[in-house]
Order: C-alpha cells, then sequence, then structure tokens
C-alpha cells in the first residue's frame, strides 16, 4: 500500500468521527420514546460527597432546598474528611433547616467519590438517589425534570444538561464547544437507546437497581458513567434529559482544564475497554452496542488517527501535492459544519477544543497501565470563584 493510500483510509477512518455526530444531531431532535410525567413524585435520596468545600456546600444544599420538586427528599452529605469549615456549615444548615432532612456522613480517611458513594447508598430510603457534585448548582425544576422521566418504567438512570457560569477566556470558550459537541452526542445517544456518559452533576439512579452495586470496581474516575452502564446491562435505559439542567464553572485555564479531561478521559477508556463485551454483543443490547463501540473509537482510535494524519502530512506532503490536498479536507469539512451549526465568532475555539481532547486523549494513554487515583485533585480557582459567586 501506498503513502497516498494509506493517508487516504486514515481520513476516511477519521470522517466516521464528524458523520456519527451528524447522525446523533438528527436523533437528538427527534420526539423521545419514553414518557415524562410530572404527577410522579417518587421519593428521592440526594447523595452530595465533599472535599474542602466551604466555598461550595451552602449554596449547593439551599440550592437543593429552593428545588420545586415535591416529593419527599432526604440529604446525604459524605465528607472525605475535611480540613477546612464544611461539616460546620453543614451542621450549621441543618438547625437552620429543620424542613430538610440532611444527614453528615464523616468519613474517618479521604476516599473519593466511590466511596463516598458506596457508604452512602445503603442508608439510601428513597425510591430513587440522586448523585451530585459540591460545586455545582441546579435550575429550580432540574430535579423534578429529571425524576418526571422514571415515571416511564424502561428507564433506570437520567442524567442532567451542563450549562457554564463563566464564558469569558480562552479555556472557557473551549470547554464551551466541547460540551456543546458532547451533549449533542449525548442527546442522540438516548433518542436511539441510551448514552454510556453521565454527568456526576446530577446523576439519578432507580434505588432498587443500586442494591448490591458496589461502585468503582470498573473506573473510579467515571463513577457516574459506570453506574449507568451498569443499569443498562440490567434492561434499564440510562438517558440524558436537556431539560434538567445545572450549571457550574469551567477550569479557568488551559493547564487545568487539560488536567480534568487528562482524569476524565482516562477513566472513560479504562471504563469501556473493561465493557467490551457490549460491543461484541449487539444481538443483546441492539443500538446500545454501536453507541459503545463509537464512544470507545472517539476515545481511543480517533487522537491516534490525527496523530498518524498529522505525522504523515508533515513528513510526505510537502513532496506530495495531493498528498497535500487530501490532508486538509478534514479541516475544510470541520469549518464548514462549525459555521453552519456554531457561527464564525467561536469556530477557534470550536478547532482548538478538538485538537486539544485529542492531544489529552493521546497523553490518557499510558495512565490505563496506572492504578487509578481514588481521589480528585480540586482546581483551586474554581472554589475562588465560587466564594464570590451569587445568584
Amino acid at each position: 500500500m501506498d503513502v497516498t493510500s494509506i493517508l487516504g483510509t486514515l481520513i476516511v477512518l477519521e470522517s466516521l468521527v464528524p458523520l456519527w455526530y451528524v447522525c446523533m444531531k438528527f436523533l437528538g431532535r427527534k420526539d423521545k420514546p419514553y414518557t415524562k410525567n410530572f404527577d410522579y413524585r417518587p421519593s428521592i435520596s440526594i447523595v452530595v460527597p465533599t472535599y474542602n468545600e466551604e466555598a461550595t456546600i451552602e449554596k449547593k444544599l439551599q440550592n437543593i432546598l429552593e428545588q420545586t420538586y415535591r416529593g419527599k427528599m432526604e440529604v446525604f452529605v459524605v465528607d472525605g474528611h475535611s480540613d477546612d469549615a464544611t461539616t460546620s456549615i453543614v451542621r450549621k444548615f441543618m438547625k437552620s433547616n429543620s424542613n430538610l432532612k440532611v444527614e453528615l456522613i464523616r468519613e474517618e480517611t479521604r476516599g473519593g467519590i466511590t466511596q463516598a458513594e458506596n457508604l452512602a447508598f445503603p442508608k439510601c430510603s428513597g425510591d430513587l438517589v440522586c448523585v451530585s457534585d459540591s460545586d455545582c448548582i441546579w435550575e429550580k425544576d432540574a430535579l423534578a425534570e429529571a425524576v418526571a422521566n422514571f415515571f416511564d418504567n424502561s428507564v433506570g438512570a437520567v442524567t442532567g444538561s451542563r450549562s457554564l457560569l463563566s464564558k469569558q477566556n480562552a479555556a472557557e470558550k473551549m470547554e464551551e464547544q466541547y460540551n456543546s459537541f458532547n451533549e449533542t452526542l449525548r442527546l442522540g445517544e438516548s433518542a436511539l437507546d441510551s448514552t454510556p456518559i453521565f454527568r456526576g452533576e446530577l446523576a439519578v439512579f432507580r434505588k432498587s437497581l443500586l442494591n448490591g452495586m458496589e461502585v468503582g470496581t470498573e473506573s473510579s474516575q467515571a463513577d457516574d458513567s459506570e453506574m449507568c452502564m451498569k443499569i443498562r446491562k440490567m434492561g434499564y435505559r440510562a438517558i440524558m434529559d436537556k431539560k434538567a439542567v445545572f450549571y457550574e464553572f469551567a477550569p479557568p485555564s488551559v493547564k487545568s482544564r487539560m488536567r480534568q479531561k487528562l482524569t476524565r478521559g482516562s477513566g472513560l477508556i479504562r471504563l469501556f475497554l473493561n465493557n467490551w463485551s457490549i460491543i461484541v454483543n449487539p444481538k443483546k443490547y441492539g443500538w446500545y452496542s454501536l453507541i459503545v463501540a463509537s464512544n470507545l473509537y472517539m476515545l481511543l482510535v480517533s487522537p491516534i488517527l490525527v496523530l498518524l494524519i498529522l505525522l504523515f502530512s508533515i513528513v510526505f506532503v510537502p513532496s506530495l501535492p495531493m498528498l497535500y490536498l487530501l490532508s486538509t479536507i478534514p479541516v475544510f469539512v470541520g469549518l464548514i459544519v462549525g459555521q453552519y451549526y456554531i457561527g464564525r465568532n467561536i469556530l477557534w475555539a470550536s478547532m482548538t477544543s478538538f485538537l486539544q481532547s485529542q492531544f489529552v486523549l493521546l497523553l490518557s494513554l499510558p495512565l490505563l497501565f496506572k492504578k487509578q487515583k481514588r481521589t480528585w485533585t480540586q482546581v483551586g480557582a474554581i472554589r475562588e470563584k465560587w466564594k464570590h459567586f451569587k445568584r
């Protein structure tokens, strides 16, 4: 096979990513094959893991208190042995807001989100269990929107839609485009069958499906997605509801954004590799097999293809004009699609976000051979923003 054929093959394979995106964009606009009912009001247990969250926890609890959902609620704050004022703030809130049942669980040592979930889930008495990070707030009707989906007995898990509180600097603009791309995929996957990627800021599950489930056995850095995949393997759907909106701050610098994506990316790749049996069993899982395969392709194969295309272009293109033309096709396609769906003023952010994401995923591959960390590294600049945030 000559150089032209190799590069052409690489470009064709990479073109599967925008093709899948267009398909999901179309499916995400169609009516959903499940039923929402706002008169359905099951009891719900909300689990909020914390570690040194004195800047966010009071806002978080107040946000839960202000939800329009009128079903029975209980809240479990699982603290990973904070050494700041987090626990005292929680206790103060409990005393002044007795109308909301809040229980504080204190870990002896910091074990991360998965340990917090494994501690809290057996204590939850609700029909549903909701997991939410401390450093995010929900739209007032977000919980009601998410819960209404469970009226349909085929739905076992629901995640929400992310909106950024700040979109000013380069890193935040890149994150906005990354988020838009991913949520288009999640909506399309939900309409087709189920999405395998959940958001820990707002993730709701049927409690009966969590009984006996140990979280973090497959990926401690993608616990939310691990739970939704396990639930789909039980035969229930895992969907994203774009009306269940939550807000958070994006990493404010390119460095902090890359560090966050590095951890998340390696966790998701590990999770999908551990669930390869879904991909090879379409008879059992139907469209979900293709959905999982497409996500593994974008997380693992696509970054390698981009790297190979760039290397081939650098080495061979200067002496082969036709190859130069072929190598620019993905760029022009990206510009046209981005211009149509996004708008000219943020094309730079879109293209930069894509290339940075591919680069980060490549860097995350060596982490697959290392033992996973059980805890996340907080972005201090985000906590500073929460200190001054008022809504």
